[in-house]
């Protein structure tokens, strides 16, 4: 977890400042959408929130720990939320070999 992502006790000098910094670092690293999703929470930025949880979900899909975060359980009433829940599912990956049907 981030310090002060819960909007209980967020700072948010100090998350402003932590995703300043983050965009920086992900200009030469991969920073996860989800990181940058609990920050925004934790500045009570629903939509943005819910911009980088719709790009982790596009990215796998696999992400079913997702309705269990305490920090985003005020999205839980969210349409855009509910549409990202209802639809987790594991996703092939380019490792995986492809499951044949018939």
């Amino acid at each position: 977890m981030i310090p002060g992502t819960t909007p209980a006790r967020s700072d948010s000098t100090e998350l402003r400042t932590i995703r300043r910094d983050l965009d920086r670092v992900s200009q030469d690293r991969y920073v996860g959408p989800f990181v940058f999703a609990l920050i925004a929470m934790g500045l009570g930025e629903r939509d943005r929130a819910l911009f980088w949880l719709e790009k982790l979900h596009a990215m796998s899909g696999w992400i079913p720990f997702l309705p269990l975060q305490e920090e985003l359980v005020s999205l839980h009433d969210a349409p855009r939320f509910r549409v990202i829940v209802a639809d987790i599912r594991p996703r092939p990956t380019l490792l995986q070999k492809p499951v044949e049907t018939q």
